[in-house]
């Protein structure tokens, strides 16, 4: 097997691969978790067709799905781009469609395709952006669209950390929830008509990221204001509602592992019942993201 002249870290993982990412943060080369690898024009790939599974609909159109290939995973981006997932999660071969700009198949290779593979390895992987404050990290969730990379990068640019966007690794340690930061940058709609592309513009952030893990105190469930609202409101979610918030958030890859369906249900119930979960209602304007934030603050525990 060929050396691979790139190695990065991204989401607390070790990436070899022989296509440049300059997303990611360059690292000393030495042993990876995860090798990237670009589909050679003379190999084989899996014929159609395959028992597809969704994994992504939009619109009621399906833009993301998985099969199995014998032992191996198909993830495809239809009409984009195409990642086979090999050796439990060691090994990734990517295949973008000829009219498909690199830019985009490197962003569904960091944003879409790493998570589920580590996901796949045995981390719980949400659709979160998350922040670091004084007293520990707060995780946004919510649909395409709900302002988490928005109220992230707001944070950002008032002071906080910045851990992840869309993406967040989350482990238990001897009792206590750590998120793992992801990579340096956020990607941000132009405008809300852009959802339906799917694809976000890059806004890099200047510092270099921060790789320690900070433990998790909060987790929101973003939703925006159908009227007028004050001022942002705060208001706790428990039991089978936080945990459902979390688990229509999971990065999955296959859908048909009953077992590890279970598992990750069993972990994400335990997840809810460790972190508080709540709901923060949001007025559907810029202008009051710092009052947002102050929010957030509020409730947040003590340092």
């Amino acid at each position: 097997m060929t050396s691979l002249p790139f190695t990065y870290r991204a989401y607390g993982a070790v990436v070899g691969s022989d296509l440049e990412l300059p997303e990611l943060e360059r690292v000393s080369a030495g042993a990876h978790d995860v090798a990237v690898r670009v589909a050679s024009a003379e190999g084989a790939w899996p014929a159609e067709p395959l028992p597809w599974q969704r994994l992504l609909v939009a619109d009621g159109e399906t833009w993301a799905s998985s099969c199995r290939v014998g032992g191996a995973l198909l993830l495809r981006f239809h009409g984009l781009a195409d990642f086979l997932i090999e050796g439990g999660g060691s090994e990734i071969v990517v295949r973008g469609m000829p009219e498909t700009p690199e830019s985009t198949v490197r962003q569904l290779l960091i944003d879409q395709a790493l998570p589920r593979v580590l996901h796949l390895r045995g981390h719980e992987v949400i659709h979160a952006s998350a922040i670091a404050m004084a007293s520990g990290a707060c995780a946004f969730l919510g649909p395409s669209g709900s302002g988490k990379s928005t109220l992230a990068a707001a944070c950002q640019r008032m002071g906080d950390r910045l851990l992840s966007d869309d993406a967040l690794v989350i482990d238990e340690r001897e009792g206590e929830v750590w998120a793992t930061p992801s990579y340096p940058g956020v990607r941000l709609w132009e405008d809300p008509a852009q959802t339906a592309a799917r694809v976000k513009r890059r806004v890099t952030i200047p510092a270099s990221i921060d790789h320690r893990p900070v433990r998790l105190v909060r987790l929101y469930v973003l939703e925006r204001a159908a009227r007028l609202l004050p001022a942002p409101r705060i208001e706790p979610i428990a039991g089978k509602e936080a945990a459902m918030a979390l688990i229509g958030s999971s990065f999955r890859l296959e859908l048909t592992d009953r077992a590890r369906l279970h598992r990750e249900f069993e972990r994400l119930t335990a997840l809810a019942e460790k972190v508080p979960v709540r709901r923060l209602v949001v007025p559907d304007s810029l202008e009051e993201l710092p009052r947002v934030r102050a929010a957030i603050v509020s409730d947040l525990p003590a340092e």
